[in-house]
């Protein structure tokens, strides 16, 4: 992955959405790969089953699970990184290269759901719950603009890299074929020996740079991914989410219905 120069989140509020969005359909052209990461109050709902074997649960339960929480809680911010097949970010012709950080206000502290371990952990990485509620962005207006910016539907393809997904790559799917590959985003970055080059861990605009990373580091260095004979070494992957696992039978490539997404699980797609 080529970056050039230092990067920078650019940080979106009410305010500037329209003018960022600008930029990001200003960069699509160049940049048909997109990375993303979300950033949630934690989970409200958990399995009865111990940590470490949440793996095992059936896919059904798995996704309940998941689709409870989603449901329940108001997003705290979005995180995108966009690049080009080499890895290389949009640069509008400055010395930097940008990521994006869209911040909401949805999330209220003192009326909605959440997890006090995980608010605590958003709070010492620098999320600043009042400043989101005065300035933030409308999930509706995020939404209206995305799809204005081609981004989604666009007509060209994309290709998604994230922690969930759409025609997907699920990393954290995908790393139960690599031999000592395991846990969270910043375990298996580092692992790959990927430093995070701008922001904060548990900040959506860096950790979605971090997955970008990650991803491109992984298909470029492990065998599953490198070793690509009859150009099958990807393709046995798609589709399919972590513990959400489904019989090749079932699965359709390109399509995937109703993926929740939560912060912390990582994942990458390719939009077909």
């Amino acid at each position: 992955m080529e970056i050039a120069g230092p990067v920078i989140v650019r940080e979106v509020w009410a305010h500037n959405l329209e003018k960022e969005f600008a930029l990001i359909r200003v960069a699509l052209p160049g940049c048909r790969i997109a990375a993303i990461d979300t950033e949630f109050p934690g989970h409200i709902f958990k399995s009865q089953v111990d940590g470490h074997l949440i793996a095992r649960l059936p896919p059904a339960e798995t996704y309940e699970l998941m689709k409870s929480n989603i449901d329940a809680l108001e997003i705290i911010q979005v995180g995108l990184a966009l690049s080009d097949s080499c890895g290389r970010l949009p640069h509008f012709g400055t010395p930097f290269s940008y990521v994006w950080q869209f911040n909401f206000q949805d999330f209220d502290i003192e009326t909605n759901a959440y997890n006090e371990e995980s608010i605590n952990l958003l709070k010492s990485q620098g999320i600043d719950f009042s400043k989101n509620r005065e300035m933030g962005i409308s999930s509706h207006d995020f939404v209206r603009q995305l799809f204005l910016s081609g981004l989604i539907c666009g007509g060209r393809p994309i290709s998604w890299k994230r922690f969930f997904g759409f025609c997907i790559y699920d990393v954290k799917h995908m790393i139960k074929s690599c031999d000592g590959l395991y846990g969270g985003l910043e375990r298996v970055a580092k692992s790959l020996n990927v430093d995070r080059i701008a922001g904060k861990s548990h900040q959506a605009g860096s950790d979605s740079l971090l997955t970008l990373q990650t991803f491109f580091k992984l298909i470029g260095s492990r065998k599953p991914f490198t070793d690509n004979t009859e150009g099958m070494a990807l393709f046995r992957f798609c589709s399919v989410l972590f513990g959400l696992e489904a019989p090749m039978q079932w699965r359709c490539s390109g399509l995937l219905f109703g993926s929740p997404l939560h912060w912390d699980n990582f994942h990458a797609q390719h939009l077909c």
